[in-house]
Parts: structure tokens; sequence; C-alpha cells
């Protein structure tokens, strides 16, 4: 009837898998929808009303999961608050202005070392925090993950 992620094959049909997985309307529930053009699996949001929908069962089972613990997460008071989330942002914000800082500094002492030959001592290099590109990256996904949903 299905394969592994329950996506149709040899003899299923669409009306086999949307008899088998029924829009149930269950908070977090995962259907087949039978209507859609493309995307068969919907989650349903705390309400039981479609939220999203997706190719595969599989990913609509891990969205399913992740919609329950955020849920459970909010209803004992784990995730931060508005004050909580100012705080961390305003850190993350000046993180982000001394990294810049620092590559400000290291690119300016690069291009006087260029012009003295190489005669700068160590001493006025900027220690780098992290001694990777990389860093930049980090502190956006922080500030994303900070952003209200």
């Amino acid at each position: 009837m299905a394969n592994k992620d329950f996506t149709a094959v040899g003899n299923a049909t669409p009306e086999q898998l949307e008899k088998q997985y029924p829009c149930n309307g269950d908070p977090f529930g995962v259907w087949y929808c039978i209507d859609a053009e493309r995307y068969r699996w919907a989650v349903n949001d705390k309400k039981g009303h479609a939220f999203t929908e997706t190719l595969e069962y599989k990913t609509a089972l891990i969205i399913s999961e992740a919609l329950r613990i955020r849920h459970k997460k909010i209803n004992n008071g784990l995730l931060l608050g508005a004050k909580q989330k100012k705080v961390i942002a305003d850190a993350l914000l000046i993180g982000l202005e001394s990294y810049g800082e620092i590559e400000r500094i290291d690119n300016a002492v690069s291009m006087a070392d260029v012009s003295t030959n190489g005669c700068l001592p160590d001493s006025i290099r900027p220690i780098h925090p992290t001694g990777s590109a990389d860093t930049i990256g980090v502190f956006a996904a922080a500030l994303r993950y900070m952003q209200p949903t």
C-alpha cells in the first residue's frame, strides 16, 4: 500500500491513503490530503486546523512533534519571555558589534602590515575570539531565533 515514508507505491491509491489517514481535526494530527495539488501530507495546529503541508509523511511527523514540544513548552512557561529575549538580543548585538570592530581593526592592521613590508609587531594584532569567519553566522542564527514567531 505505501512505502516506508508512506508515499503511495504499487497498488496504493490516494483514496486508500486518505481512508487510512483521514483529516481528523486532532491537535497536531497528521493526515493525507487527497485534494492537494502537490503537498499531500498535512499537519494540524493546536486547534486541529490544517497548519502546513509537506511531500513526505516522515516530514509531517517531525513537524507535528516539533509543534507538540513547542506547545508543551509554552504551556509550562519554558519559553523565553519578552524581557528575557530583549536582554539576550542586546547581549548578542554587543557581541556582534564587538566582532565587527575586531574585523575592522584586523583589516586595518593587515593593510598597515602590507605597507610596512611585514614589520608590525604581533602585539598590535587583535586576538580573534574564535579564529573563525563563521562566527557571524552564529550571531545571525541566534538573533533569528530570538525573533517572535
